[in-house]
């Protein structure tokens, strides 16, 4: 989030600091040609805050479901296309359980670490979400 910028005008998102997010002219929006704006609260403050609460309410529920092994990993660096193929077939799979975590592992950031981002569907007995 810390270097995230969007566009007033159609709303499209950026990132300053990944490259393959990048606008391609610095502070203008691709799409419509609009100056970039950069909200408020997208700053190291809030990151901080927003990564500690992660780690004490969300980094253990992914570590409960991992232990139940019902916790799916899939890679969110190989295009949208994939990661929605990926994230289709654990949908679909016929598995028993009646729960489907589905953790995106985005492994590449500004400084070449660890993104986490973490999304739970869950699923009833007869398919529902």
């Amino acid at each position: 989030i810390v270097g995230r910028v969007s566009c007033p005008k159609c709303g499209s998102v950026f990132n300053e600091n990944i490259d393959a997010a990048k606008p391609k002219q610095a502070g203008i929006c691709d799409n419509c040609g609009t100056e970039l704006v950069k909200r408020s609260d997208d700053n190291v403050e809030t990151f901080d805050g927003r990564f500690q609460t992660y780690l004490e309410k969300t980094q253990p529920l992914i570590d409960y479901y991992e232990k139940k092994n019902v916790l799916y990993h899939v890679n969110s660096d190989l295009g949208k296309e994939n990661t929605f193929e990926q994230i289709e077939k654990v949908l679909n799979s016929k598995d028993s359980i009646e729960e489907k975590i589905i953790k995106l592992i985005r492994k590449s950031n500004s400084r070449g670490g660890t993104d986490n981002i973490s999304i739970a569907y869950l699923v009833s007995e007869d398919g529902e979400y």
